[in-house]
């Protein structure tokens, strides 16, 4: 998922991994809402986020899809399978992830360097996964900043 960190859609409909991302960091949260950013989700996600288990590919990916295209909201996915059936479907620069947000803030200097580690330290606190993503998506932030 190449990012692009200089640009991104503020309304977004979110997926079910892409809540539990974003909401792994207050920090990571705190300041995109203060950015101006927003998140919404279909019923499905909030289903999933709050009664189902983690597992699998579900149906709020999906729900969450349709909404976002139906509504020329930008779809927020940290799933590779829904990131790559939303690029063929939707229209192209609308589909994001939380890496995307992570760099863009940085990008935007919104987020500060000595924020890098409290969010990814707060996200793997709750067994976040994306460490990787979130180095790799501030070293391009940094790229595009120099």
């Amino acid at each position: 998922m190449p990012v692009d960190p200089r640009s991104f859609w503020h309304s977004n409909m979110a997926d079910t991994c892409s809540v539990w991302n974003v909401l792994s960091s207050s920090c990571l949260y705190q300041s995109a809402v203060s950015a101006g950013c927003t998140f919404s989700c279909t019923d499905f996600v909030i289903y999933e986020c709050l009664h189902k288990p983690r597992q699998g590919i579900y149906e709020g990916e999906l729900s969450s899809i349709a909404f976002a295209k139906r509504t020329s909201q930008a779809f927020l996915t940290d799933d590779r399978g829904a990131f790559r059936l939303a690029r063929e479907i939707m229209v192209a620069g609308h589909v994001q992830s939380t890496p995307h947000l992570f760099s863009w803030m940085i990008y935007e200097r919104i987020l500060h360097d000595s924020d890098k580690e409290t969010i990814i330290k707060e996200h793997e606190s709750v067994k976040g996964q994306l460490r990787q993503k979130f180095e790799e998506s501030y070293a391009v932030a940094l790229q595009y900043m120099g």
